[in-house]
């Protein structure tokens, strides 16, 4: 007994005293009730004859009756026991069971950042406490925190604090240090008297710098060490040891062990509210800004395990270092790294960004990966790679210097990089659209590598919507004019089709990693268990079984250890325990993965079953209170998984199953009826934890809406599932992520009974709106059809009703165009129009005013085209639409082109591009830059045809518009024809007819087989050519095409004449004529007029082809078509010597405007003509600059069957023999 307690057992022993277990046996004043488990601490015999322990040890008990906290062991009683004669001093504590921190540690040897955070706010409390009641602790450590199995967090030992302030003195007149030297602040080291709570906060930063990275930043060997690296040194950044952990956790750490106590945080208090917080507090804002000042160029996080040292890839390392040296030669380059899982993709470029930045760290170096599960977004990898060097308070002022034109995008895309997964979508406007972000985000980077040397990783491109392989589709061919070497990351399932489009650009490889040979896996074995002749031992059937993929080979090790085949020696290197010849190896990773679950215990298998359910990657505390435990147990659990185990990881606050092949198999073994139960639970702790009862899905993050849906789905709650479908589509929507909307819409749906009623007709017309955004117009005729059957029976509100019915009737007026069904998609768009106006929906009804338009142009109808199109712009501007404006006016530039009124096309053209431009709407701007192309060609100038044919192409593809890079590179094809290259535009329009297959564009298919048609008749295919002019014809009759139906029969009678049928000529050229002025085409019916005033003179009739070709000279002189005014000229005979020369002369000045093909027929009928050799000579030098660009077979064929090649070459034979 001392006192009143009874003394049960001895629970430890220190330095001052011993700590007994007890009970209290009487009962008294100041202690506890009788019967009540206490600890007691005695101070040691031989110390209670000192006074200054004597002092030591009731300042002890006087702090701990002055704090109160639950972090705090509680002090309940102090008193002195008679002891032969000598009064012993005792105190009276809780008896609290846990386990201390350096036990944990000892057992698990780090823990993850998810837990160290929590038991960082919670110490941080109790100091809070201590220092409010006027205490400085001195002894934070491991040893002195409690994790006890209530699930608290306990500071302990509160036998070194002393009183801080005015009145305090120090107690070290026996010369000892009080405290751990270990966990010293530098001002204790150096014997400052003033003292204050920043000195604990120190050893805070300390205690969770060993808990994340194992040991203690400055350990050494002396005790003279320890002190000076605490005084000199500054602590390496746990993420330098452990790669996953977060630059915030970094910077936390970085403060608490600042030097100067002012550097650090101003107070415990301060301290908890940002543990607590996260990156959502203030003070990360501030400081992420501050370490953005102190290191301009920083190396990437990749999420990889460094378990070994990179072995057997030293030729894919020289493949990459060539890459980046001729990037730094200012062309840069793309590199696709593709292999199968496991086969070490994202580990070699880790290796590779380590050694960049160790040789340079100029170089600028960016990272990031698409999230994997509902939470991934269209351009995540991008936007987490800019965001490491694009954040803080200057960014939109950054931003808008790199986003020239769009500049006046700065305050939304900064929006958008400064999104986290907590932001709350709900609330939240729709930032930018997904062409104007990936065009934003294109010159942002092209910005970052003009200014030096870029390296940009994405890893996963398989696992990226199709928007963010759009995106790095157009940042490969934008490499090409700036330093950046960009590489990809794939599993070697990408379609074929969208790697050999970029291969073509020139600059992009491959780069396969091959499975390891036998070499390489006895590398590996070495590497991992630093031994050669366990390595040699193991090698032949580990590179059997393994087939030479490391992560097999790595999970064999890890099995083997786990089964205690290989043991741990102490230097740390490992022995084989058995013979290693019979000892059994799985057939593959799924056995692997089975054989790590076998034997957990049924919690922890609960824990990962559940976990498996939210995805790849998990929150601790979400699963925790699935399963109804508390975040401490949770991520204690998790820690041992993760350092006995690794079948699971930290990452950040976050947890990851260690590979996505192990959460594949955890997932796929749970019984359907399980996995649904999982998910229900799943969904009622998401659903508490934000208060979705309160708030309501809109009110909700983005992430959780389409998380709380996603689980609903699996649980077959539809009820649940229903209410939220309509705001996890909004998140996907703003997040431009479409296929995953489509993907929800569908599933919702199609599950019976979830949707009905106006919320159903929500649904299918949003689908069907991002369908026809997609291209995917095939599908959307069904979901049409049952949303106009639920606009006239399930709506009750007329306004409602009306908008609806008019949204749908527009997608399928719209949807009407494609194949040609004009009556019917003029039916629909017309009530559309109606019902839209009649809602006041402006937006809407000016989009079906555009598409009537459309349609009335397509068929002739220009007047009432024109007055659609200004109903359109007209509407859009009135609403704000900049998108439907700048579609309008270049509809309307199109009409003026049409009607001849090239200057006035290229006006209205202009304003549509300042327009798009401004806002940032790409695929606008390339259809502008390629109207305004077409309109120059069509009066000659080539020259700047091509300029606007080049920035349509780099905008179409920047915003991944197939369509328009379609149309665009069959134009770049023309011009190449009109530069006399027909090999190299025949290549270019089969491209043109293979994207427009490819996106199902048969109006842009047609175009291009009309034209490769063409081509091959120059090129005197004739077979080819006339199978290709033919199919055109019936595909633009199926797709009542008027105008391209006139144009095709007008290339087809080319092709008559060319093959001696004057005859089928002459009615080929009629029948063009006739159908482009029946089509108000008059401009475009010139050249085939004065084709047919042609064969009008050949056969004869003199007088007719003399009127038509007048006709023809007058209206091309008016609509300013140069090319038809020449032939109508040259056609016209006989010509006056004085009209002869005129013409001469104007071919000499202006010739380079006509295609080389049109200056070598009209030279050539000049030269039949007046018998003039400068013209035959001039005839033969086009003919030399068309043959420049053919092989031999082709000059071969061309001089033998086409006439007018043939005619050249005899009249320059004529010539030559009458000269000589």
């Amino acid at each position: 007994m001392i006192g009143p307690y009874r003394l049960d057992a001895v629970l430890g022993r220190g330095g001052m005293g011993t700590v007994h277990a007890a009970t209290v046996a009487e009962a008294t004043p100041t202690a506890p009730p009788v019967g009540t488990r206490v600890a007691v601490k005695v101070l040691h015999a031989h110390l209670a004859e000192e006074a200054s322990f004597v002092e030591r040890f009731e300042r002890e008990a006087r702090a701990g009756l002055a704090v109160h906290h639950p972090g705090v062991v509680r002090v309940l009683d102090v008193g002195k026991a008679d002891d032969g004669g000598a009064l012993r001093p005792y105190l009276v504590m809780e008896l609290v069971e846990g386990t201390p921190l350096s036990d944990v540690l000892g057992d698990l040897g780090k823990v993850p950042e998810g837990l160290a955070r929590h038991i960082g706010r919670e110490v941080a409390r109790a100091l809070a406490a201590i220092h409010e009641a006027g205490l400085v602790h001195r002894d934070v450590k491991p040893g002195n925190v409690l994790l006890t199995p209530d699930e608290r967090v306990r500071l302990l030992d509160l036998g070194v604090a002393r009183w801080h302030g005015a009145g305090s003195t120090r107690l070290s007149e026996t010369g000892q240090f009080v405290g751990s030297i270990l966990y010293a602040a530098p001002e204790q080291l150096a014997g400052e008297e003033s003292l204050d709570g920043r000195a604990d906060l120190y050893a805070l930063g300390l205690l969770l710098h060993e808990l994340v990275v194992g040991h203690h930043p400055f350990e050494a060997p002396s005790l003279a060490a320890v002190i000076r690296r605490q005084l000199d040194e500054t602590a390496a950044p746990p993420s330098a040891s452990v790669p996953d952990v977060s630059p915030w956790f970094d910077e936390v750490v970085a403060t608490l062990l600042a030097k100067d106590p002012a550097g650090r945080f101003a107070d415990a208090r301060a301290l908890a509210r940002v543990l607590d917080a996260g990156e959502d507090d203030p003070w990360w804002q501030e400081r992420e800004e501050a370490m953005r000042a102190r290191s301009a160029v920083r190396l990437p996080r990749l999420r990889v395990a460094r378990e070994t040292a990179l072995v057997a890839r030293d030729e894919a390392l020289v493949q990459l270092g060539q890459a980046l040296l001729a990037t730094r030669g200012g062309s840069g380059r793309a590199v696709l790294v593709g292999g199968e899982a496991g086969i070490g993709k994202t580990r070699l470029l880790d290796a590779f960004l380590r050694s960049v930045h160790a040789a340079d760290p100029a170089v600028r170096l960016l990272a990031g990966a698409w999230p994997p599960g509902e939470a991934a977004t269209a351009y995540d990898a991008f936007l987490d790679a800019l965001r490491q060097h694009l954040a803080g308070p200057g960014l939109e002022r950054d931003v808008a210097g790199r986003l020239g034109a769009m500049q006046g995008l700065a305050a939304e895309l900064a929006a958008s990089l400064g999104r986290g997964d907590d932001a709350v979508g709900g609330s939240r406007p729709e930032l930018l659209a997904p062409d104007v972000l990936r065009a934003a985000l294109l010159e942002v980077v092209k910005s970052l590598a003009a200014e030096g040397t870029t390296v940009l990783v994405v890893d996963g491109l398989e696992d990226a919507p199709a928007e963010g392989r759009s995106l790095f589709a157009a940042l490969a061919a934008a490499a090409a004019d700036v330093p950046l070497l960009l590489i990809g990351t794939h599993r070697g399932h990408l379609a074929p089709a969208w790697v050999a489009d970029l291969k073509r650009l020139g600059h992009v490889t491959s780069l396969d990693l091959p499975r390891l040979d036998r070499a390489g896996v006895e590398a590996l074995l070495c590497a991992a268990l630093g031994s050669e002749a366990l390595a040699h031992d193991l090698v032949r059937p580990v590179a059997r079984r393994s087939e030479g993929n490391p992560l097999f080979v790595l999970e064999v090790v890890r099995a083997l250890r786990e089964t205690r085949v290989l043991e741990r020696r102490t230097d740390g290197t490992w022995r084989a325990t058995r013979p290693l010849h019979d000892v059994p190896l799985p057939s593959g990773v799924s056995d692997l993965v089975r054989a790590h679950l076998h034997g957990l215990e049924s919690e922890d298998r609960d824990l990962l079953d559940v976990a498996a359910c939210c995805g790849l990657e998990f929150d601790a505390t979400l699963v925790g209170a699935a399963l109804g435990l508390g975040r401490l147990p949770v991520l204690r659990r998790l820690a041992r998984l993760e350092s006995d185990r690794r079948l699971v990881r930290s990452v950040g606050k976050r947890f990851a199953f260690d590979h996505p092949t192990l959460r594949d198999v955890v997932y796929e073994a749970l019984p359907e009826a399980l996995r649904a139960e999982y998910h229900a639970v799943l969904f009622d702790a998401l659903a508490a934890e934000h208060d979705l009862d309160n708030r309501g899905a809109e009110g909700l993050p983005g992430p959780v809406r389409a998380a709380l849906c996603h689980h609903a789905f699996e649980a077959g709650r539809g009820r649940e599932a229903a209410d939220l479908v309509g705001p996890a589509l909004a998140h996907h929507v703003a997040e431009q992520r479409p296929d995953a909307a489509v993907q929800l819409a569908r599933r919702a749906l199609e599950a019976p009974g979830v949707l009905r009623g106006l919320p159903r007709l929500h649904v299918l017309v949003e689908a069907a709106r991002l369908l026809a955004l997609l291209g995917r117009r095939d599908d959307l005729g069904p979901l049409l059809d049952e949303a106009l059957l639920l606009t006239s029976e399930d709506v009750d509100d007329h306004d409602t009703g009306a908008a609806a019915r008019g949204h749908v009737l527009r997608l399928m007026g719209e949807a009407s165009i494609g194949p040609g069904l004009y009556d019917e998609g003029e039916a629909r768009l017309a009530e559309a129009v109606r019902h839209l106006a009649a809602a006041g929906d402006a937006r809407e009804e000016g989009m079906a005013h555009g598409a009537l338009g459309t349609i009335a142009w397509r068929q002739g109808d220009f007047a009432r085209a024109r007055e659609q199109h200004e109903a359109h712009r007209d509407l859009a501007a009135s609403v704000g639409d900049v998108a439907g404006e700048a579609r309008a006016l270049t509809s309307l530039g199109l009409l003026e082109h049409l009607a001849g009124r090239a200057a006035e096309a290229r006006e209205v053209y202009e304003r549509a591009l300042t327009l798009a431009t401004e806002h940032g709407l790409t695929t606008l701007a390339a259809s502008a830059h390629n109207s305004l192309a077409v309109s120059w060609r069509s009066v000659g100038r080539r020259d700047r045809a091509i300029g606007h044919l080049e920035q349509a192409l780099r905008l179409a593809r920047a915003g991944g518009d197939r369509r328009s890079e379609a149309s665009i590179v069959g134009n770049l094809g023309n011009l190449h024809k009109d530069q006399g290259d027909l090999r190299r535009a025949l290549d270019a329009i089969e491209r043109q007819r293979h994207i427009a297959r490819e996106v199902q564009d048969r109006r842009s298919e047609g175009i291009a087989t009309l034209n490769t048609g063409l081509t091959c008749l120059h090129l005197g295919m004739f077979d080819e050519a006339e199978a290709r002019l033919l199919k055109a014809m019936m595909l633009f009759e199926l797709l009542h095409e008027e105008r391209f139906l006139a144009h095709a029969r007008g290339f087809h009678a080319q092709w008559s004449e060319t093959s001696g049928d004057a005859e089928g000529a002459e009615s080929g050229y009629r029948e063009a004529l006739e159908g482009l002025r029946a089509l108000g085409a008059e401009p475009e019916a010139l050249d085939y007029a004065a084709y047919l005033g042609r064969c009008l003179r050949d056969r004869g009739a003199l007088e007719e082809a003399r009127e038509l070709l007048d006709h023809v000279v007058d209206a091309a002189t008016t609509s300013r078509r140069e090319n038809a005014e020449l032939m109508g000229r040259v056609f016209r005979v006989p010509l006056a010597p004085d009209e002869a020369e005129v013409l001469a002369a104007r071919l000499d000045e202006h010739g380079e405007r006509l295609s080389v093909w049109a200056r070598m027929m009209l030279r050539h009928d000049l030269a039949e003509s007046t018998g003039d050799a400068r013209h035959a000579r001039a005839a033969r030098q086009a003919l030399a600059r068309i043959e420049d660009g053919v092989d031999h077979d082709d000059r071969r064929r061309m001089a033998a069957r086409v006439p007018l090649v043939k005619a050249v070459h005899e009249a320059v034979r004529a010539h030559d023999g009458r000269e000589s």
